[in-house]
């Protein structure tokens, strides 16, 4: 029922060899790479880090674009962290990490831009961007997506915790299921469109499958 790909949880069945799969925060291109071989379907990863962006393997299933996802288009000063992971939040650790200026796109933007009407499954691990990108969403853009596997970014700067949950209240207001396959935090947060699986379903999915999983885990440390 469930598949999960670097550390990112989505439901398998509705991931077809027709879909579109957008990989936001691709880094090396370790999930869009993944979930192209298993379903033999399209994915656009896209990664504003140039170095990280030149390791991502370009096949006829992976479309890289060097670009950060944000909530409008246009200019971006991005950081880097010692670990590469770019971000726009500037607090890690108070102090002043080094940035790159890069080319963003809306949502909206980079699907017109790509020519996508319906997207799949959204991966988004982009460090923070997240909490803006989700805010400026409009009702019209939310319809063309049927899930969402997120890494929400409140274990690493706690400030950002009530956002995260204002967030997930809008988006399951707006017609999704919130699924936190993460016990302890919002580090696996998946959204499903109502009716892409029934109500039985998401219950299963949120208050036992997602209990059972975790302490299986625990049984493997």
């Amino acid at each position: 029922m469930i598949d999960k790909i670097c550390e990112h949880t989505f439901i398998k069945k509705l991931i077809k060899n027709n879909s579109i799969v957008l990989d936001l925060g691709a880094n090396r291109g370790e999930f869009s790479k993944t979930i192209s071989e298993k379903f033999g379907c399209k994915v656009y990863a896209v990664e504003p880090v140039p170095r990280l962006f030149e390791l991502i393997e370009e096949t006829a299933f992976v479309k890289k674009v060097l670009a950060a996802a944000a909530s409008k288009s246009g200019i971006l000063d991005i950081y880097l962290p010692e670990d590469e992971c770019a971000t726009t939040y500037n607090k890690k650790r108070g102090v002043n990490e080094k940035s790159i200026k890069v080319e963003a796109f809306s949502l909206g933007d980079l699907m017109r831009k790509f020519g996508i009407n319906k997207i799949d499954l959204i991966k988004m691990d982009i460090e923070g961007e997240e909490i803006p990108i989700l805010e400026s969403l409009e009702p019209e853009e939310l319809r063309k997506i049927n899930q969402w596997t997120i890494e929400f970014h409140d274990f690493l700067y706690p400030e950002m915790h009530k956002a995260v949950e204002d967030i997930k209240r809008k988006i399951s207001s707006s017609g999704f299921f919130c699924i936190p396959f993460s016990i302890t935090n919002n580090g696996d947060v998946l959204f499903i469109k109502k009716g892409s699986i029934s109500f039985l379903t998401f219950i299963y999915l949120k208050y036992f499958l997602r209990y059972l999983l975790g302490f299986i885990r625990k049984l493997k440390k």
